[in-house]
């Protein structure tokens, strides 16, 4: 999987995308084909083989959200929530599929606030919150008048609620909607942010892509991937934003693409990697924030380039590397194949690689992670992540 993204600086509660000053993440386009090494972002690599039972048989992760002694794979294709201890020994399921109280017949997407032992469940239809424990004990349900399809946890009972430039009529101002949403879990009130033009429709934009994931300390990222933009944010809002800028010249095929989606409407086959009107600029996919960086990855659909940028917001010390039609990294530390990352916890970047992937006959993945057949469960890496140099 192809995955990153990043933005700028602000202040609390800011309404537009456009009143903020964005931190500036220079990649340039022109830099030869290179891998960057792991040892670069990595100094430790740890991998733990998730059970495979009947019952915890997972089709494909859509999120892992580490715990302190446990973690949780989100299996959307079965509309299963997943608990394994970190060793990778299956505990239990929660919640199930289905239609009453306490089940859910498709997953749109789960958080986590640990400290509080509940497990907020968002389901299909975008505005319903489903609450449990993590000893799979229902908790009752919430409802929301507006829809999202992506949440994380933040500190303070607040979820952060990604709209993916849905429609949400109860919330929109001078033909203008929010694509962010930050709600008090407690009292179901919510802060609108992150205004969009409302010509731009949510069939134009929206991405396989997880746009937010959990940035540890109680924060949240979430990238835009029509305008490069990354936002971390609190309990109280915008903290920062970033935008990865790839040369003037993308910058003004962005700007002209962007123009048109306010003044076409494009069908969703129109905007396809390789469709008539897909973006011919380099946009970022996921974004995974950690103690010491952002990991981004970009692609540019229209010559196949795919980028992995780690900035540390700190130093502002940028690695960047750039490959075709492959992911640009290569495991100079143990061999193993690259891993996709998928979250993270501190100073550790947590990733996913399917089992499929290593079935081969290499006496290196028998050493580092044991036997392992072709359908089981995927491997869960734990990279402990460097201070850029």
């Amino acid at each position: 999987m192809i995955l990153a993204l990043l933005g700028g600086l602000s202040s609390c509660k800011l309404r537009n995308p456009e009143d903020m000053n964005h931190t500036i993440i220079p990649v340039s386009t022109e830099t030869s084909h290179s891998r960057l090494p792991m040892s670069a972002l990595y100094s430790d690599l740890r991998y733990i083989k998730l059970e495979t039972t009947p019952q915890s048989l997972i089709a494909q992760v859509a999120k892992v959200i580490p715990l302190k002694e446990r973690l949780v794979i989100v299996d959307k294709m079965t509309s299963q929530i997943l608990l394994f201890e970190k060793d990778g020994r299956f505990i239990t399921c929660i919640g199930k599929k289905g239609n009453g109280p306490g089940e859910f017949v498709d997953i749109e997407d789960v958080a986590i606030d640990e400290k509080n032992n509940h497990v907020y469940v968002l389901d299909e239809s975008g505005q319903c919150i489903s609450v449990f424990d993590l000893q799979n004990n229902y908790l009752g349900c919430k409802k929301t008048d507006f829809i999202v399809h992506e949440i994380e946890y933040i500190n303070n009972n607040r979820l952060a609620c990604y709209g993916d430039y849905a429609t949400n009529a109860n919330y929109e101002k001078r033909d203008r909607r929010p694509n962010l949403f930050l709600l008090n879990i407690n009292n179901m009130e919510a802060i609108p942010l992150l205004y969009t033009p409302n010509s731009i429709s949510v069939q134009e934009v929206n991405s396989p892509f997880s746009a937010m994931s959990s940035h540890g300390d109680g924060k949240a990222s979430l990238f835009d991937i029509l305008t490069n933009t990354v936002y971390i944010i609190n309990s109280d809002g915008i903290e920062k934003s970033y935008n990865c800028h790839f040369g003037e010249q993308q910058e003004a095929v962005k700007r002209d693409y962007i123009t048109k989606l306010q003044n076409e409407q494009l069908g969703a086959e129109q905007i396809m990697p390789g469709a008539s009107d897909a973006p011919a600029y380099t946009v970022i996919t996921s974004c995974i924030g950690c103690t010491d960086y952002l990991l981004l990855t970009a692609i540019n659909y229209s010559d196949s380039h795919v980028y992995q940028i780690a900035y540390s917001p700190e130093t502002t010390e940028c690695l960047y590397a750039k490959a075709c039609k492959s992911y640009p990294l290569e495991n100079d530390i143990d061999g193993i194949i690259p891993f996709s990352p998928y979250a993270s916890d501190g100073q550790n970047i947590y990733g996913v690689i399917e089992s499929y992937q290593l079935t081969e006959d290499d006496e290196n993945i028998h050493k580092l992670i044991g036997d392992i057949k072709e359908d089981d469960n995927p491997v869960i890496v734990i990279a402990k992540t460097n201070q850029l140099k």
